[in-house]
């Protein structure tokens, strides 16, 4: 079963034990569901980040919360790639499942996506607050709704 999003797909494997080898040159700035929320009605015109996190960052949290080591290897921009493309065509055209990685996710992975909420703190007193306890409930959910064991 597909998750909500790409963010909570790799959530959702992480948890169940499948993490892939990481391409650890991807970077999201990550924030609670709540904190976005709070200023849904400002987001068009302000930034709301949270802590800027490389995903081997990402997944080492998620490693300290499940107990399943987090990857150790990088893989090979070319290799990742190669192996994207076959995903996609083998597995989401011909077998009609979804592909465990796109060409679109692995490029995105090279770009570097921090961002700064800091006009957002100023002008609204928006809060970043820490990613753990949100990543905690995340994986939570996911064992509670059967995403995950």
């Amino acid at each position: 079963m597909p998750s909500p999003t790409p963010v909570l797909d790799e959530v959702r494997r992480a948890v169940r034990n499948k993490l892939t080898q990481s391409l650890a040159f991807q970077q999201l700035p990550r924030a609670k569901q709540q904190e976005i929320a709070h200023d849904t009605v400002n987001a068009l015109r302000y930034i709301l980040g949270g802590e800027n996190l490389t995903l081997k960052q990402i997944l080492d949290k998620m490693s300290a919360i499940t107990g399943i080591p987090s990857p150790t290897t990088k893989i090979p921009f070319g290799v990742a790639a190669t192996y994207a493309f076959f995903e996609e065509w083998i597995t989401g055209r011909i077998r009609g499942k979804e592909p465990r990685a796109t060409l679109e996710e692995v490029r995105m992975g090279r770009k570097k996506m921090f961002a700064s909420s800091a006009r957002a703190q100023q002008e609204l007193g928006f809060r970043i607050l820490p990613v753990y306890p949100a990543m905690r409930a995340a994986i939570d959910w996911f064992r509670a709704n059967g995403y995950a064991p």
